[in-house]
């Protein structure tokens, strides 16, 4: 089980592969709307690592920024980075009306919001990918974003989320990231699996066993499977996501992203 936005993390020759997380294509357009909606963008450069994992996920969003009308080009750099300053100077001298963050890694995320802040960056940031949280405390808290959207794997503010045991159980906080949320859902999935397939030692079984379920989170309640049509299989975890947006250093809603299973 997988959590990545990589073209080929699964597919007809890995059967037995799955992945935990939905990819750009999937929600990119209604989250693109929503936040073109609110914040009224004309333009957005997709900042991301060279890699595989960056180049996937960017080269998607910028195809969904484009086909919502917004003018979309990308900056690419080598995972890793300490220090973004000459990439700062390069996307403020283009004055993008958003800059989007999603195909980052939290960490580097974090310092280059930060460096641009502090740059003077006035315009849009988003963050269509988890670690939203990592990027608000590295630039120093909600009251210094202008405007800040994020897309969550889930919806951090749904009640059912708020439900979540981990804290009375592990005497821990629940971890920030949202790829916790959705590695627990698969690990619940799989577990059941297992105690369907009779065994923990055949792949086999207990994948059939997987493809068989109707995916069900106690926080979220029922989900589903896609990926036939990006990817040729349906082992593909579906739930609904969460579009946050802060607006003037300040909470300014959340709206419950809806994904559609695929037959």
């Amino acid at each position: 089980m997988s959590s990545s936005f990589a073209a080929d993390v699964i597919g007809p020759t890995f059967p037995l592969a799955f992945n935990l997380i939905t990819p750009p294509p999937v929600w990119g357009a209604q989250v693109i709307k929503d936040a073109k909606d609110h914040y009224k963008m004309q333009s957005v450069i997709v900042v991301g690592p060279n890699d595989q994992g960056g180049t996937d996920a960017g080269t998607a969003l910028i195809k969904a920024y484009t086909e919502a009308g917004i003018k979309a080009s990308s900056e690419w750099y080598q995972r890793g980075t300490p220090n973004f300053a000459p990439i700062v100077a390069r996307l403020m001298s283009t004055d993008p009306g958003a800059i989007e963050l999603g195909p980052m890694g939290p960490g580097e995320a974090g310092i280059l919001a930060k460096q641009l802040l502090e740059a003077g960056y006035a315009g849009v940031l988003g963050r269509t990918g988890s670690g939203g949280n990592e990027i608000i405390k590295s630039v120093g808290g909600i009251s210094k974003l202008k405007a800040f959207y994020v897309f969550d794997l889930v919806p951090l503010q749904d009640p059912g989320v708020a439900r979540c045991d981990f804290q009375r159980l592990m005497k821990a906080a629940v971890p920030e990231n949202t790829l916790f949320y959705t590695a627990q859902i698969g690990a619940e999935l799989l577990l059941k699996a297992i105690s369907l397939a009779g065994t923990d030692q055949d792949g086999e079984k207990i994948a059939a066993e997987l493809r068989k379920m109707t995916p069900e989170s106690r926080y979220l309640g029922k989900g589903g499977w896609r990926g036939r049509k990006q990817y040729g299989c349906n082992q593909m975890l579906v739930f609904p996501g969460g579009l946050t947006f802060i607006t003037n250093g300040k909470p300014d809603g959340q709206l419950r992203i809806e994904v559609a299973s695929e037959s």
